[in-house]
């Protein structure tokens, strides 16, 4: 019974962290996917997008408070 509520937690979990990203604007979406999907550095993120390592944080920065919140209204919910 544990591993069936751990996997639908799981799921329920991945489904809120897609939504959160794919609702995101575009290029706070395509930072966060090229630093945590394709493991590279921000420094790299910056040239490839001529944009600052400052403007990368704030990207990746908001992306993690969005998926943050969200999980924490459904652990509120949850409980």
């Amino acid at each position: 019974n544990e591993s069936v509520i751990e996997n639908l937690f799981a799921e329920d979990t991945d489904e809120i962290i897609q939504k959160v990203l794919g609702d995101l604007p575009e290029q706070c979406y395509k930072v966060f996917s090229m630093s945590r999907l394709d493991g590279l550095a921000n420094n790299e993120i910056a040239n490839q997008l001529n944009i600052t390592q400052n403007t990368v944080r704030a990207h990746i920065y908001k992306a993690l408070q969005r998926i943050s919140e969200a999980l924490k209204k459904f652990s509120e919910n949850t409980v």
